[in-house]
């Protein structure tokens, strides 16, 4: 590729340097050998594979690889185990350069062939449970390097690329692919390379200097080439942890310009979302990578063997409106078939693959929709979710200790009000949940009350089962009064919208 510097003033005053890209031809044929290392040595499997495809991308794509070995007298079949690993080189000319990973998940036989499968070696990130507190804000990309530090120790961190952006985290047995993509949103990519070293770097940072998709030189056919509104959102709401009843809950509504005036409302679960910071983050993240209408597009081309996962592709293919530029690779698939022309070539997806709606299982969907177990009955966007873990608040007659808010030992009632917690607007609708125990007494004598206040404090308002009249104010106060010495409280929920 070269750049051509033309005398074209730009702002500054300064020749504008105008990028002129060529696109030269490999000066040798792409080719590929896939090695087996076992308890016993390694096996070659050069000129033995018939068929077969190996899959990678970054983020939420685990790779995966499949072939069909030559193998009359089943040498290699018994050669062979599950978990063993295979180990893909790829380059133009004599293939020298590792490029994919994988461990063999099932293996067989049939014929004169042994056929083997599985997963790229970033399974292990599939199948692992993390339990993780950031005790406060943190760095993102430290986040990732404590997480991999304390649950992969073969795993190396020496390709995350600082990320000094804080997030608040508490993982409670959360599937680490689920983290990542949490902490990826629509910002970062991530991926384990073949030397189980780990990438996560800007999402379209790095792109591809060596390898291009050009319709009068390698371009074999393009399945897929579409404005996909599928994930197109004018709305998502998130529900985080559930608080006896009370789940963490954040909305973020984006607007119908995409959607052509219909309301498109997306509902995300996530319960390692734990308060409302969080799920302010996660919810506004999904919905930006929800807003604008994406292109996919699925091309195939002649083999790229240097093609890596979260590369930017350089692809010209004009007659089928997609100019010159470089694209997003979201994952790629490389296909062998000895009897085809070209025998190995490569299918990239751009941006994502197409999700097809009618193939979600219908009792799954029927399920999240029709669920009795409303926490959100009154279809209210936001949460406000307050703990007993530390003394906060003032006293007269409470303490708080054991997660609760209870009456001082020697006592028979006691009062506590909250800190002043801020609004960002005006609420229009509030609805407050609580729990504890013995809350509940002899009707105005010995039951407990929950109070708030919107002007922190200065008039105060008997929580009843519907609020109609809210007051105005954005400072929001909080009261209990325990009428009894056996009441106290672990959470209290408020639900609002603006």
């Amino acid at each position: 590729m070269y750049i051509k510097n033309i005398n074209t003033v730009g702002p500054s005053g300064n020749p504008k340097p105008i990028p002129i890209i060529h696109l030269i031809p490999p000066v040798a044929e792409a080719d590929f050998k896939v090695i087996i290392e076992t308890a016993s040595g390694n096996i070659d499997l050069y000129d033995l594979i018939v068929s077969g495809s190996y899959t990678d991308g970054c983020t939420t794509t685990i790779g995966d690889f499949e072939f069909k070995i030559i193998d009359p007298d089943r040498a290699i079949y018994n050669a062979i185990s599950t978990y063993d690993e295979i180990v893909l080189y790829a380059d133009y000319g004599t293939p020298t350069t590792a490029r994919f990973r994988g461990i063999i998940e099932r293996r067989g036989y049939l014929d004169a062939y042994t056929t083997i499968s599985g997963r790229s070696i970033a399974m292990i990130f599939a199948e692992k449970q993390i339990i993780y507190s950031s005790n406060g804000e943190r760095a993102r990309s430290e986040v990732l390097k404590e997480i991999i530090a304390d649950n992969f120790p073969n795993v190396t961190v020496t390709g995350i690329v600082s990320d000094l952006t804080g997030v608040n985290v508490n993982y409670s047995e959360i599937p680490f692919t689920q983290i990542i993509e949490e902490i990826c949103g629509n910002h970062h990519d991530f991926y384990l390379d073949c030397n189980f070293d780990v990438k996560y770097f800007e999402k379209g940072s790095v792109d591809n200097g060596t390898e291009a998709i050009s319709e009068d030189s390698n371009h074999i056919e393009t399945t897929d080439n579409a404005d996909d509104t599928e994930t197109v959102y004018s709305k998502v709401r998130v529900y985080g942890k559930d608080y006896s009843g009370i789940p963490v809950l954040s909305t973020s509504v984006i607007d119908t310009t995409n959607t052509a005036g219909i309301n498109k409302e997306l509902k995300l679960t996530n319960t390692s979302l734990v308060n409302t910071a969080q799920a302010d983050d996660y919810v506004n993240a999904q919905a930006e990578s929800r807003r604008n209408i994406p292109r996919v597009g699925s091309i195939t081309s002649f083999y790229l063997p240097s093609l890596l996962p979260g590369e930017r592709l350089y692809i010209a293919i004009p007659r089928e409106e997609i100019s010159p530029d470089y694209y997003e690779v979201v994952s790629f698939k490389h296909s062998i078939d000895l009897n085809g022309s070209p025998y190995i070539k490569t299918t990239v997806t751009l941006k994502k693959q197409r999700i097809n709606l009618s193939t979600i299982v219908k009792s799954r969907v029927a399920f999240e929709n029709t669920s009795t177990d409303n926490p959100n009955e009154n279809d209210l966007d936001f949460s406000k979710i307050i703990t007993f873990e530390s003394d906060i608040g003032t006293h007269d007659g409470t303490e708080i200790s054991e997660n609760y808010l209870k009456v001082t030992q020697g006592q028979s009632t006691g009062t506590w009000e909250s800190p002043i917690y801020q609004f960002t607007d005006d609420v229009t609708q509030l609805y407050f949940k609580w729990n504890g125990d013995n809350l509940v007494g002899q009707y105005q004598v010995t039951s407990s009350q929950l109070w708030f206040s919107l002007n922190g404090g200065t008039s105060w308002h008997l929580v009843q089962p519907t609020i109609t009249n809210i007051p105005v104010g954005r400072d929001l106060r909080l009261k209990v009064v325990l009428n009894q010495d056996t009441a106290q409280v672990n959470v209290i929920g408020i639900l609002y919208s603006y």
